[in-house]
């Protein structure tokens, strides 16, 4: 996985503040062609979660028109994680120093919504939103935005057990 600091949505952020917490919101503007024409992914990393209820949370892709993701929200992925699968995701599950079994969802930015992006309006800006069935007791995160998903250079290659949402 190709991994670009400026392509980072959250870097170890507590996301269980609110309902729903956002990340950070990253402008397409700023390189339009990225996902025209091929897959893009958010890979997602749980650092550390405590569960504080007994469901899990939904992790969001959006594409807003909202650089705070007010309004204009458009979800381009989705997928829910129960709070036992998360556990075993984390960081610190037991799966070793620095290791943990990364969410990645997976997504594509259509033609016309590329060509709406260049011009500066409508859903320009791209984050991740998570809504928590339950409130967690703690939950961090990191994320990037990528193209390549084939390795990830902090936490070797993904697990056999990986799936792509």
């Amino acid at each position: 996985m190709f991994v670009d600091n400026d392509l980072k949505l959250n870097d170890g952020d507590n996301v269980r503040a609110s309902d729903p917490d956002y990340s950070s919101s990253y402008d397409l503007t700023l390189s339009p062609e990225l996902g025209v024409g091929h897959e893009c992914y958010v890979v997602i990393v749980v650092n550390t979660y405590v569960a504080g209820g007994s469901n899990g949370t939904t992790f969001n892709i959006v594409l807003s028109s909202s650089e705070t993701f007010a309004s204009g929200n458009t979800f381009v992925a989705t997928k829910f994680i129960s709070n036992t699968d998360l556990a075993a995701r984390a960081g610190d599950a037991g799966l070793g120093a620095g290791q943990s079994q990364p969410i990645i969802l997976k997504f594509q930015i259509s033609q016309e919504d590329a060509a709406i992006n260049v011009q500066n309006t409508g859903n320009r800006y791209l984050g991740i939103r998570y809504d928590h069935s339950t409130q967690p007791t703690t939950m961090t995160t990191t994320a990037y935005l990528t193209t390549d998903i084939q390795s990830n250079p902090k936490h070797g290659f993904f697990a056999s057990g990986s799936t792509i949402l």
